[in-house]
């Protein structure tokens, strides 16, 4: 590490100097303090039942084109069925994915979220009208429109 970051600084531009040097120290500054905890996933020596975060948060294209494509429309049954196959597909689980039953999905919301969403789309009153204001059209010209205007409404 200390030969790269060395390399770097060598290797800095004349016109933009200070601040590559600027980000040269950061980076030295945090690599020093967290290099502890920059290690590879398999440093670490977990079980082997620790895996990624999968297939569905880096690769959510799959699922939008395969279930959106073609104004498609899915139950909500059948899409948590497609979804967990697609995903079996990706993670090389597809055989389990056949034979494991896929649990039943409930939709069911709380009491008091149901009646937060009633009172926000609860229409309420409307707001009182200010009405018309009453002013004056001072120093204008009489050739043009306002001037015009102004000789109207001082005439009544």
């Amino acid at each position: 590490m200390v030969a790269i970051l060395d390399t770097a600084e060598s290797r800095v531009d004349e016109a933009h100097g200070e601040d590559q040097l600027r980000h040269i120290e950061k980076l030295t500054h945090y690599l020093s303090r967290n290099w502890a905890y920059l290690k590879r996933l398999k440093a670490y020596q977990l079980e082997e039942t620790v895996q990624g975060i999968g297939s569905c948060e880096s690769n959510h294209r799959i699922y939008s084109y395969r279930m959106k494509r073609n104004g498609k429309y899915w139950s909500d049954q059948g899409a948590q069925s497609m979804v967990c196959l697609i995903e079996a597909l990706k993670n090389q689980t597809f055989d389990q994915a056949l034979t494991e039953e896929i649990p039943e999905y409930e939709k069911t919301y709380p009491q008091d979220l149901k009646l937060a969403v009633r009172m926000a789309l609860r229409k309420g009153k409307p707001a009182a009208s200010v009405g018309a204001k009453s002013g004056r059209i001072l120093h204008r010209n009489a050739s043009d429109a306002m001037g015009n205007l102004h000789k109207a409404m001082r005439l009544r």
